[in-house]
């Protein structure tokens, strides 16, 4: 078989391939740039997981001011809200209580103080001894006393001062409270539900103000030296259009606190 294959056809060698040759497909020569060789400064990039969270400074976790059982929910997750907007509405015996203690704390102060100026005329006309005059104004301070801590206390639980000049003016008692949203933002967390019991200590919204956020990312130990404060991080985010898309934080730059 040997004998009959045709002079020039020999298939060459290994030993005559040259190896620093390699041979580049149409695909792969379009993806190949050509520059002068030259000498340049070489950065290491880091590549480590992260997320992206809440600014702490701009994010709020609001809670109930009285105990009670919430009658209406006005804010859902993901609603924009202003600061002063109404989140939920609470039905609260503890508030009509309250209250009630700071009309009848006005109401003995009131009387206290007629009692004094009817004890001053009294006192003119010595009818009275200076001891009793002197004990009706000790009984009207006391009751002062009390009126400023049954304010004080209508004001822990969120009852506004026009609300409580309006109590004192009209003698009616309103036992509905409001959660307040305290800043503008998105609400991001919603722990409450109608017909549920809260108490001052539950947390039931949170609001962010997501014009500002912040990356965190989970730097290894052993690699945290190789990093600085003033830094340019990409971020890549994959839930953002693309898996392999790229934002950068800012100005094109975050910035790691030292």
């Amino acid at each position: 078989m040997s004998a009959c294959k045709k002079a020039g056809q020999e298939t060459p060698s290994v030993s005559d391939i040259d190896t620093r040759l390699i041979a580049a497909d149409a695909a792969l020569q379009s993806q190949i740039q050509v520059s002068e060789v030259m000498t340049t400064g070489v950065s290491e990039t880091l590549r480590v997981a992260g997320q992206i969270d809440f600014d702490e400074q701009a994010l709020t976790r609001i809670g109930a001011s009285v105990t009670g059982r919430v009658t209406q929910i006005q804010a859902r997750l993901g609603d924009a809200v202003n600061k002063g907007d109404t989140l939920a509405i609470i039905n609260s015996s503890e508030l009509s209580g309250s209250q009630l203690a700071y009309l009848k704390a006005r109401s003995e102060k009131e009387l206290h103080r007629r009692n004094v100026e009817r004890a001053k005329t009294l006192y003119q006309a010595d009818v009275i001894s200076l001891a009793e005059l002197q004990r009706r104004e000790n009984e009207y301070e006391i009751a002062s006393a009390e009126t400023r801590a049954a304010q004080d206390q209508l004001r822990v639980l969120g009852v506004s001062p026009q609300s409580i000049d309006r109590l004192a003016a009209t003698g009616a008692i309103d036992s509905v409270a409001s959660v307040i949203a305290t800043i503008q933002g998105v609400v991001v967390e919603r722990k409450v539900a109608a017909g549920q019991v809260v108490q001052p200590s539950d947390v039931l919204f949170a609001v962010a103000n997501l014009q500002r956020v912040w990356a965190v990312a989970q730097v290894p130990e052993q690699q945290i030296s190789q990093v600085k404060t003033g830094q340019s991080v990409h971020i890549e985010v994959p839930a953002l259009n693309k898996a392999d898309s790229r934002t950068k934080c800012n100005k094109d730059e975050l910035v790691i606190g030292g």
